[in-house]
């Protein structure tokens, strides 16, 4: 019988406002998993990865002979706020980068580069590209269309291109992200305390 109480005491349950009131046992147990995914949550929040961005972009193919490739072509974003790593472009069951199509691509990178200004197109093999316009947002960036205004071929075959070019909204973009070394600010003080003004001439 004593066996018999125990076991009631533990697992016994009742109804109190037609809600079943659980055992402490099974309360604290409840009460540790909560912990435990709050701690998670909080982990994630402190990483540097949370503060990452999902990239969306359509990437169009010049619909030129032989603009499509087999290679494998990387990417990686520019923007006031810094640079994603290298992300590769494939699609799983899809022959993307082929002549005259565009291609979706969704990707997380943990980092994000804020205003998206520039992308640097990279190919690691001789199967030359020729991509026209990449088109690019992110969870932090509107749509920016982005053109290889000089017609670029990609290739790691010198005689057909270059391994990587960088293609921005404007040629202002091109040395994003700021580095020290690039940009140097100058100040000049003018003394303007003895000026004195002689005369007001306006003109109509």
């Amino acid at each position: 019988r004593a066996l018999h109480l125990l076991t009631r005491k533990q697992w016994y349950q009742r109804r109190v406002r037609g809600q079943f009131l659980v055992t402490s046992e099974v309360f604290t147990s409840c009460v540790m998993k909560k912990m435990k995914l709050c701690c998670l949550f909080l982990l994630a929040l402190l990483t540097p990865g949370w503060a990452g961005a999902r990239y969306y972009m359509y990437a169009t193919t010049w619909d030129r002979t032989h603009a499509g490739t087999d290679s494998e072509i990387y990417i990686k974003i520019h923007g006031m706020k810094g640079t994603t790593s290298w992300y590769e472009l494939d699609l799983s069951g899809v022959d993307d980068f082929t002549r005259g199509d565009t291609d979706y691509y969704s990707f997380y990178r943990s980092e994000d580069v804020g205003d998206i200004m520039c992308a640097t197109m990279h190919t690691g093999g001789s199967d030359a590209l020729l991509v026209y316009k990449l088109q690019i947002r992110s969870t932090t960036s509107g749509w920016k269309t982005i053109y290889n205004k000089k017609g670029q071929w990609l290739s790691r075959d010198s005689d057909e291109g270059i391994t990587e070019d960088k293609w921005c909204l404007n040629d202002c973009a091109l040395t994003l992200p700021i580095q020290p070394s690039s940009w140097r600010l100058a100040r000049t003080d003018f003394d303007l305390s003895s000026a004195k003004i002689e005369a007001l001439s306006p003109t109509v």
